[in-house]
C-alpha cells in the first residue's frame, strides 16, 4: 500500500514536471538529457502502475500520449544510398540537373570536372615545336636571306656547302668560293634572322622570316594560354546538381557522409518543394573559407541566410565526416558535425511535406559516400 501510495504521488509530481517540459523549445528538449532520463523515468513508473493498478487506467493512456508528443514524431528511414550499386540511375533514381557525376564503390558520388572547349594553342604548341625543330636541323632545309627569294635559283644550304667545299678541294686554295663558303655557314648559324622554308614548298609560295615566325607563334601561344587558364578558373567553379524525388514530411533528419579533399568549393543540400525545386531549406558547405556552414531558407525571391557558423572548417583532411542537418515539427533545425553541435535556428516558413533532396557543388573536390533521410511515414 506505501509503495502504491509513493508511485501515485511521484506520478503526480512528475507530471506538474512534463507538464512544465514540454513548455520548452523543442531543439532545446531534443539536445537535454535531463528531459530524456525524465522520460526514461516516467515510462517506468507508469509500467509499475499499471501492473500495480495504482492509477487511473485512462489517466495513465493520456499520460503515454503526453510522452510520445513531448518525444515527438517517429522517424523511419524514408531513402538510403552508399553508391555501392555504382550507379544513380536507380534505387534511388538521380537525376542530373547541371553539369556530370560519377559513381563508383570506391570513391562515392562525384562531381566530374568539365573540360574546356578544344582551342588553337595545342596546334600552335605543335607547329612551334616544328619550326624550332626545322630551326636547328638546318642542313636538310633552304636557309637564303629574303633578298635573294627574287627570281633567283636556290638550293639547300647543306648542299650548297658540301658543292663549294668539293670546288674548294679542286681548285687547291683560297679563292672566292671560301667566302661565300663563310658567307653560307653565317646563314646557316644565324637561321632565326632569316627564312626557312622547306625545299617543296619555296616554288610560288610566301616566305616569313623564321624568327619572325616563331616569336609570332610563341605570342600567340602564350595568348591562348591565358585564356585557358582563366577559362579552366571559370569550369573550376562551375555547379553540378543532381537531385532525386521523395516524400520528406516537414519534420526530417539528412545525414550525409562527406569527404572533401580541396578548399574553395562549396557543397549544397537542398530538401526542396514543387517540381521546379525552387522552394525549400539549404545545408551549405564552404571549404576552408569562412563562413564554414550556412543554413539558409531559399524561394522564389531568393536565398535568406538563417545561420552561420562564422568560422573557417577544415574537413579537407582526406578523412569521413558525417554531417546531420535535422529539422522538427516546430521548426527547430539544427546541424551536427561528427556528433557536435553546430548550427542552431528555427523557421516555420515551410509547413507542408517537402518533395525531394538535391545535391550541388561549386568547384572543390567533394565526395559523398552516403546520403540518408529520416523522416514520418
Amino acid at each position: 500500500m506505501k509503495r502504491v501510495k509513493k508511485i501515485g504521488i511521484l506520478l503526480a509530481a512528475l507530471c506538474f514536471a512534463l507538464a512544465g517540459t514540454l513548455m520548452w523549445n523543442a531543439s532545446v528538449r531534443a539536445a537535454s538529457d535531463q528531459g530524456m532520463e525524465l522520460v526514461e523515468e516516467i515510462s517506468e513508473l507508469i509500467e509499475e502502475a499499471e501492473k500495480s493498478r495504482a492509477a487511473d487506467p485512462k489517466f495513465l493512456n493520456e499520460l503515454r500520449q503526453a510522452l510520445d508528443e513531448y518525444q515527438g514524431p517517429k522517424f523511419v528511414e524514408l531513402m538510403k544510398d552508399d553508391f555501392h550499386d555504382g550507379n544513380i540511375s536507380r534505387n534511388p533514381r538521380w537525376n542530373t540537373a547541371e553539369g556530370e557525376f560519377t559513381v563508383s564503390q570506391r570513391h562515392g558520388l562525384m562531381a566530374v570536372a568539365p573540360k574546356p572547349e578544344p582551342s588553337e594553342a595545342d596546334a600552335l604548341a605543335e607547329t612551334l615545336k616544328e619550326m624550332e625543330a626545322k630551326k636547328a636541323d638546318k642542313g636538310r632545309y633552304t636557309l637564303v636571306q629574303s633578298a635573294t627569294l627574287n627570281g633567283k635559283p636556290y638550293v639547300p644550304v647543306g648542299e650548297e656547302i658540301e658543292r663549294i667545299q668539293a670546288v674548294i678541294k679542286a681548285e687547291g686554295g683560297p679563292s672566292e668560293m671560301e667566302n661565300r663558303l663563310a658567307q653560307l655557314r653565317e646563314i646557316r648559324e644565324n637561321s632565326g634572322r632569316y627564312t626557312l622554308v622547306q625545299s617543296i614548298f619555296l616554288s610560288g609560295k610566301p616566305s616569313v622570316p623564321v624568327g619572325d615566325e616563331i616569336e609570332r607563334t610563341e605570342q600567340a601561344v602564350e595568348k591562348e594560354k591565358a585564356e585557358k587558364a582563366a577559362e579552366m578558373a571559370t569550369l573550376a567553379k562551375a555547379r553540378a546538381e543532381l537531385f532525386t524525388s521523395l516524400a520528406i514530411s516537414n519534420a526530417f533528419s539528412v545525414q550525409l557522409e562527406l569527404v572533401s579533399r580541396e578548399r574553395g568549393g562549396r557543397i549544397e543540400v537542398d530538401i526542396f518543394q514543387g517540381s521546379r525545386r525552387n522552394s525549400g531549406y539549404r545545408l551549405a558547405y564552404n571549404a576552408g573559407v569562412s563562413p564554414g556552414f550556412e543554413i539558409l531558407r531559399f524561394g522564389r525571391s531568393g536565398a535568406r541566410l538563417l545561420a552561420a557558423h562564422k568560422q573557417v572548417v577544415n574537413l579537407e583532411d582526406g578523412y569521413r565526416h558525417r554531417l546531420l542537418f535535422a529539422r522538427d515539427d516546430s521548426g527547430g533545425m539544427s546541424l551536427t558535425l561528427d556528433g557536435r553541435a553546430v548550427l542552431q535556428v528555427s523557421d516555420r516558413s515551410f509547413r507542408d511535406p517537402f518533395a525531394g533532396i538535391a545535391l550541388a557543388t561549386e568547384g572543390g573536390d567533394f565526395a559523398v559516400r552516403e546520403v540518408s533521410v529520416l523522416g514520418v511515414k
